[in-house]
């Protein structure tokens, strides 16, 4: 979001943010959705199972994943108060079991995703203002989308 408003003149063009160099799993929201429909499916009830990505990114590769898609260019600053004390240098799970369970694997690649995303916010921030709320992030801070 804080992207497009920067490509639509409604945020300066610099992206505060905090670490830089945490590792994240990443799969796109759809893909899970597939995930959880095959689990119900195919997985034993009380069973534990992982779902998760195969690639991992650190936040600046998605920054600059981001920068490719975008009409404009804009800076990265790292704001001491984003963070946090404690962060885990790398999340991500070993989904083998799930994986093997299901034969399950995501499709959406990270471009895709964030090709997605930024179309999303560009429709929803087309009047230029920034004041709509898109449905379902009512009360949401800008932080936690």
């Amino acid at each position: 979001r804080r992207v497009v408003e920067i490509e639509r003149g409604i945020r300066p063009p610099t992206l505060m943010v905090g670490n830089l160099t945490t590792r994240r799993a990443l799969a796109d929201v759809r893909d899970l959705v597939r995930a959880l429909w095959l689990s119900a499916e195919r997985c034993d009830p009380g069973d534990v199972y992982n779902v998760g990505a195969d690639q991992i990114y650190s936040v600046q590769e998605v920054i600059e994943a981001i920068r490719t898609q975008v009409r404009v260019g804009f800076t990265v600053e790292q704001q001491p108060d984003l963070i946090r004390a404690f962060d885990e240098p790398v999340i991500a799970g070993n989904t083998s079991k799930f994986r093997s369970r299901c034969a399950w694997a995501p499709k959406i690649d990270l471009t895709a995703t964030l090709r997605d995303m930024l179309a999303w916010w560009r429709i929803r921030l087309a009047d230029n203002t920034g004041s709509q709320t898109p449905q379902g992030t009512a009360g949401v801070r800008d932080s936690e989308r």
